[in-house]
């Protein structure tokens, strides 16, 4: 599974956690987080998982879904409605051990976009308690 690891000297501020930051949005934004090599899951040393949250909260709100024409959009649609009741499914059951930090399935702005025709779905988040595996993981 494709990761991304922030190393304990990467504090806020840094440019290495600003780097992390960009590119974790990145990957999960560019075709709508659909291409095979997109992380899956960051790594972060717990003593700033609440940094790295909340950072990516912000930047993931900044996101603009909807339209790829439209200028100004970042994240176009799934493929299909069948994948994107596959990923709301598949939310929903990370939620039975995760927090959804960051994203609504139901409460997103749609730029230009039929919410009832269109497979979009809005960047997401979750993070796992640290009870969940020792450690918590974001």
């Amino acid at each position: 599974m494709n990761s991304s690891i922030l190393a304990a000297d990467a504090k806020p501020g840094t440019p290495e956690f600003d780097l992390f930051i960009k590119e974790v949005v990145r990957e999960m934004t560019v075709k709508a987080g659909q291409k095979c090599t997109a992380i899956r899951k960051a790594l972060v040393p717990a003593p700033i998982v609440d940094d790295v949250v909340a950072a990516l909260r912000t930047a993931l709100g900044k996101i603009s879904v909807g339209n790829p024409r439209v200028e100004g959009v970042r994240m176009g649609p799934l493929v299909s409605l069948d994948q994107r009741m596959d990923v709301s499914n598949r939310v929903a059951e990370l939620r039975n051990d995760a927090e959804l930090v960051a994203g609504s399935l139901d409460r997103f702005e749609l730029l230009d976009a039929d919410r009832e025709r269109g497979a979009f779905v809005p960047p997401l988040h979750a993070s796992l308690p640290q009870s969940a595996c020792g450690t918590r993981r974001s």
